[in-house]
């Protein structure tokens, strides 16, 4: 009796599933994936799991150097990709990191590895600033952005060393970024550690917010 076994997926299969499997685990909606992520990472790893060419050879195959650059940082985000930046005149190194975790193993695995404690959901962040902005207090009330800003911060966890340039992808403008980053600071929603050169602030969210002395 001859037995019937089933053809290995493809590459592209594979990163197709995985994308599928995250999106649907990602149930706030936060780190979701576009279809172009599959065809992106199709296109970078065909057979290998190493990418090493110029990304600006991508841009042939129809990405926009912004979306590029947006779609990238999120694979990053995200798990997929890693990167190893390059030294002069040498190119950044891509790996791709498949199979993926579903994004809550992946925070989970986070958490414990940098002993880090989860972040609340969007709605405890929303929740707490509108609580903030109901008080009778002599600062202004904080704007719809700053919840928006702080779901982008800390979509895993409740640390976030992010640079202001990459914030900006995610829709910003740089100026209220910092309008914002100060305003948050100063109501205790967040906590600042500034970093050396070429090192980013790291900050650190706050819910409840921390009571000014």
């Amino acid at each position: 009796m001859t037995r019937s076994v089933s053809a290995p997926l493809s590459r592209r299969d594979k990163i197709e599933s995985a994308i599928e499997a995250h999106n649907g685990q990602d149930r706030e909606r936060l780190l979701l994936l576009p279809p172009d992520a599959v065809r992106l990472l199709a296109l970078m790893f065909p057979r290998d799991t190493v990418y090493r060419r110029s990304v600006t050879s991508l841009q042939a195959e129809g990405f926009t150097k912004r979306a590029l650059a947006r779609l990238l940082k999120r694979l990053i985000d995200t798990g997929f990709l890693s990167k190893e930046p390059g030294q002069a005149g040498v190119v950044t190194t891509y790996r791709l990191r498949l199979p993926h975790p579903p994004p809550a193993c992946a925070a989970t695995e986070t958490a414990m590895r940098l002993g880090r404690e989860d972040r609340p959901p969007p709605r405890a962040i929303e929740a707490a600033i509108a609580a903030y902005n109901a008080a009778d207090r002599e600062t202004g009330p904080l704007p719809p952005e700053a919840a928006r800003l702080l779901a982008v911060m800390f979509p895993r966890d409740s640390v976030c060393q992010r640079s202001v340039a990459s914030l900006v992808l995610d829709g910003f403008d740089a100026k209220t970024i910092h309008g914002l980053l100060r305003a948050l600071v100063f109501a205790g929603f967040l906590s600042q550690k500034r970093g050396g050169r070429g090192v980013s602030h790291t900050y650190r969210l706050h819910l409840p917010p921390l009571v000014r002395r």
